[in-house]
């Protein structure tokens, strides 16, 4: 074995090990910047040249959209090939496709031709037209970068088994074995040990937060009714009724290659994938450098510091095990430094911006914010980035800077409603209520000529108590947006203020009915048509619709309140009191609220 020069396009980089006869390259075929929106990473590329933004989904075995992307974007749509009708989501329910051809697909520079997307029933994130997945990933290895805001894929010659962990000579890396990725089994999938036992888990940055099913967590020892497990809300897939409860608890120990953290805390669901009992998501991502070598079947990965798993929450340990050593004496890796690699320098006010991004997915306001002020520093005229530090000093608490950058941001871009709105939110906070008011007026005035934006303002104005004004918008943003991803979300909040205005109450069964065709089994939209229900006399199906919304998520407050009432209407004194005690216990507040409407018991 002799050291060799691993090249990335023409630079020289690290020294690695390789066989007598080869010399290992690694040349750099493409660079996609990656921009955090909380724990979803997201890409911009162009659709028969139109800008188009994706989220980067590694767990996904094809490129996708939503049926109202597609066509937005006057795409035909057509059948799926034969033996393609439909796909599963994490709950192991189905969900029927068809496929859209883009005829000129560009990433990154690169523009792909006749390229297909799965086209999907259901909506996105706003802004979001689908997902990009390892049809387009697969073909190269992969470095995954998200801490530094970009995504890498290189082209290995010659290179055997020499390690490819290039980026820092001075911190361990860790390595695993992966299965094939290949167009008929494209996930990354490995094997992990946790609490001794081994399972295989799936590499997903498209999952926010890293899960375990359940079966996994049950063979680690951690059950739903073990001691410390706590409800953690719900998760969703694609299909009908694929949304199920999920839970936090506490593991002694999960070793993934090289590596191993203790003692931590990690959700778990009824997710069913297929035999894969874990998917390590965006959250692991964050917190590591990572390189897919496709040419060697391996995972390469590096720690960078801060929360694995529980993002936003307590830090869990530093990582016990970070990996093998770079020097050749094997001298094991220093507790202190945990393998801790060092970020990438950025250069220019977009690097900067993407550093922050990745910083605030992980709850570092304080850092974001200095990135955020370094990318101003290259372009001080720049309001998103104004605007960004406003949000990264309000995640610090400090509203008074905040609000100073909001009127900054609000003065260089005086159409942008989103600095209005967030002012607004600050004033409200801060009983400058007429102010905030003010705020949301002025962003309503706006949005009549960018109608796309009434959903916003409808969700300002609820949440500043102007409940009609929010309807106003609601009704006048439905009828210009048939066929939005969104449309389910505003159907439901115009049942709920119908609801609890006590004003339209068929229109607001009909719009629950409606979003729960889009959206089946989503507890939120169950809790509005239970109240719905309630307000109208429908006391069976109201206390069904509870049940099921409290079965996926227990402990709502609102939900244990209104299935209290529905009791209470039905006779059943006992058992309505204690959940109206139980969701007073959870929100102490919930009781005057629902007086204010009229829900009293």
């Amino acid at each position: 074995m002799r050291p060799v020069l691993l090249s990335i396009v023409a630079a020289a980089a690290a020294a690695l090990a390789a066989t007598a006869d080869a010399a290992c390259t690694l040349a750099k075929v493409a660079e996609v910047p990656v921009t955090m929106e909380g724990l979803r990473p997201t890409v911009t590329g162009k659709i028969n040249g139109r800008e188009a933004k994706f989220v980067l989904d590694t767990g996904a075995f094809f490129s996708s959209m939503t049926r109202a992307s597609a066509t937005a974007y006057g795409l035909k749509i057509g059948p799926p090939p034969f033996g393609m009708s439909e796909i599963r989501g994490v709950g192991g329910k189905s969900a029927q496709i068809d496929v859209a051809t883009v005829k000129s697909f560009e990433l990154a520079g690169r523009t792909l031709a006749n390229v297909d997307f799965i086209v999907l029933p259901g909506g996105a994130e706003a802004g979001e037209v689908g997902l990009i997945g390892q049809n387009l990933l697969e073909t190269t290895d992969v470095e995954y970068d998200f801490a530094d805001g970009v995504v890498r894929r290189f082209a290995a010659k010659d290179c055997g088994y020499a390690p490819l962990a290039y980026w820092d000579s001075n911190a361990p890396y860790s390595e695993m074995s992966i299965a094939p990725v290949t167009p008929l089994t494209p996930q990354i999938v490995g094997e992990v040990t946790l609490n001794g036992v081994r399972i295989k888990a799936g590499f997903d940055s498209g999952s926010p937060m890293s899960i375990l099913s359940t079966r996994a967590a049950a063979l680690a020892g951690v059950t739903p009714s073990t001691p410390g497990v706590t409800p953690a809300g719900d998760v969703s897939g694609l299909g009908r009724n694929s949304y199920l409860a999920a839970w936090r608890g506490t593991f002694a120990s999960l070793k993934v290659g090289d590596e191993e953290l203790k003692n931590f805390r990690l959700m778990f669901g009824d997710i069913n994938l297929g035999g894969v009992d874990m998917l390590i998501g965006a959250d692991f991502f964050l917190s590591h450098r990572m390189l897919v070598a496709n040419s060697q079947h391996r995972l390469y990965f590096t720690y960078n510091g801060g929360p694995v798993f529980n993002v936003g929450g307590p830090h869990p340990p530093a990582v016990v095990s970070a990996g093998q050593p770079r020097g050749a004496d094997g001298a094991p890796a220093s507790p202190s430094s945990a393998g801790v690699v060092a970020k990438q320098t950025p250069r220019t006010a977009d690097e900067f911006a993407r550093q922050a991004a990745a910083l605030m997915a992980t709850r570092d306001f304080a850092g974001a914010a200095v990135d955020w002020t370094d990318a101003l520093a290259l372009s001080p005229n720049e309001p998103h980035y104004v605007y960004e530090r406003a949000l990264s000093e309000l995640g610090e608490h400090n509203a008074k800077a905040a609000l100073a950058d909001l009127d900054q941001a609000v003065k260089l871009d005086p159409s942008n409603l989103d600095p209005l709105l967030a002012r607004a939110e600050v004033r409200f906070a801060d009983h400058a209520v007429e102010q905030a008011k003010a705020d949301v007026d002025a962003a309503a005035a706006l949005a009549e000529k960018q109608p796309d934006q009434r959903l916003a303002v409808a969700e300002a104005y609820e949440s500043i108590k102007r409940d009609k004004d929010a309807l106003a918008e609601l009704d006048a943003w439905l009828a210009g947006h048939p066929l939005d991803d969104r449309r389910a979300t505003a159907l439901n909040e115009r049942c709920w203020l119908n609801t609890l205005l006590d004003a339209d109450l068929k229109q607001a069964l009909a719009d629950c009915n409606e979003a729960l065709s889009i959206r089946p089994g989503d507890p939120a939209y169950l809790d509005s048509r239970a109240l719905a229900e309630l307000r109208s006399g429908d006391l069976d199906h109201a206390l069904t619709d509870y049940n099921a919304a409290l079965r996926v998520r227990p402990g709502t407050a609102w939900s244990l309140y209104g299935r209290g009432l529905a009791k209470l209407r039905k006779g059943m004194s006992a058992a309505g009191q204690a959940d109206i005690a139980a969701a007073e216990a959870t929100d102490p507040t919930l009781a005057g609220e629902a007086r204010s409407y009229g829900l009293t018991p």
